[in-house]
């Protein structure tokens, strides 16, 4: 209950317009897959929808760590470089076409660390299609984004919509060193429930399930780079001064939604 007040006073401190911007927070324990805290919206006797559950969004680039995730595991190298630059994608006889924010590139030779550090949409839409965004779905699926992502070339911008959830257990699953954390009573589910009693009055207790999602040493490579993100990167503001941090920034168009 303390990190669910943590939680609430957070947001309002940050957004205290009741009227204003809409927010919700997800707290995991990735060793035990619990969920610590969780706030939905500002408040629930006006407002039944819960935006952590039910709220779903593009990530934007907080999608590209699977993108990553998804490249690291076919043996593709953090040191692997493309060109920062316009790019034009042929996709079902079109072509979609992919800018960086504000038209600003880096030019030849972005390594995919540096690409991540600064969010560079160029090189994750070329890694995207290097990596197969079926692939990318797939990974993202094992780590523990539930909702249904269809593999267009885009999903690595963040495209498909997904719920906060889905991406902080996705994410506690990078931080727990690649094991998703399963309950043994709802399967493939974050630990919102730790037991059941039924009607007998038999308790039957939501144990965990070790999953191993990627490899030990993809997923501490995955983690290093999104501490990187924090220190000098998109995620700056996120710093804090007693502990590391590890994490991705996205916004969606016209800043629809914003992610950490």
């Amino acid at each position: 209950l303390k990190v669910q007040q943590i939680a609430k006073s957070s947001i309002i401190e940050h957004l205290p317009d009741p009227d204003g911007i809409a927010a919700a927070l997800v707290a995991i324990e990735p060793e035990t897959g619990e969920v610590l805290a969780m706030v939905g919206g500002r408040n629930f006797s006006k407002s039944q929808f819960n935006l952590a559950v039910q709220g779903q969004r593009q990530s934007g680039s907080a999608f590209k760590p699977f993108v990553l995730a998804a490249a690291l595991e076919q043996g593709i190298s953090p040191r692997m470089t493309y060109d920062s630059r316009p790019v034009a994608i042929p996709a079902n006889g079109e072509f979609w076409g992919v800018q960086n924010y504000a038209g600003v590139y880096l030019g030849k030779g972005v390594n995919l660390k540096e690409a991540t550090i600064i969010s560079d949409n160029s090189v994750y839409a070329q890694l995207t299609v290097h990596a197969g965004p079926q692939n990318v779905a797939n990974t993202a699926n094992k780590l523990g984004i539930t909702s249904k992502l269809n593999p267009f070339f885009a999903i690595g911008l963040g495209v498909e919509a997904v719920n906060p959830l889905e991406m902080a257990r996705a994410y506690s699953t990078f931080a727990n060193a690649g094991v998703r954390i399963d309950g043994r009573v709802f399967g493939n589910e974050p630990r919102a429930v730790i037991a059941v009693e039924r009607s007998n009055g038999e308790w039957e207790t939501n144990d965990v399930r070790k999953k191993r999602a990627m490899q030990r040493n993809d997923a501490v490579t995955v983690t290093a780079i999104l501490q990187d993100v924090v220190r000098t990167g998109t995620g700056k503001r996120a710093r804090l001064s007693n502990r590391s941090i590890a994490g991705k920034t996205g916004t969606t168009e016209l800043y629809g939604d914003a992610w950490f």
